[in-house]
């Protein structure tokens, strides 16, 4: 019993450590890049910015390929930026995704459908410690 315990805590430990704790090696490999996040006077600036892969390149790469018009939004030539303003946290996930400039609800859903379809981030740090970093993310509707 003490055995499957000690196997179960292990496995559990290992895969919430290894998804967002890369080494340097792994973080150059896959090409990570810093994102520079949002430098209000309220927002922590950390040392070091968030990481994704390609950067600011793979986030519109990610979203441009990923994002589809809803026909509802498009039957009715409903154009548009929605602003999305998400946090990185300090374990490389998306947090408090939360509209702050609204088009048209499906428009919102679809934005915040292609973001949480986001790799996990390696986090910012600041003196050393992760640090949750604001974003603010445009994402343009425009029929052609």
């Amino acid at each position: 019993m003490k055995k499957l315990f000690f196997v179960i805590l292990m496995s559990v430990l290992f895969l919430s450590y290894g998804q967002t704790k890369l080494t340097q090696k792994q973080i150059e490999k896959r090409h990570y890049q810093q994102v520079i996040g949002d430098n209000s006077k309220d927002s922590i600036i950390p040392d070091t910015y968030p990481m994704y892969p390609y950067g600011m390149q793979g986030v519109l790469h990610h979203t441009s390929s990923n994002l589809n018009y809803p026909s509802e939004a498009y039957n009715k030539k409903i154009e548009g930026t929605v602003l999305i303003n998400f946090f990185v946290e300090t374990d490389g996930t998306l947090g408090d995704i939360e509209v702050i400039k609204s088009i048209e609800p499906s428009l919102d859903a679809e934005a915040i459908r292609v973001l949480k379809m986001l790799k996990v981030w390696v986090p910012g740090y600041k003196n050393g410690l992760p640090v949750r970093v604001e974003y603010k993310f445009p994402f343009a509707f425009k029929i052609r």
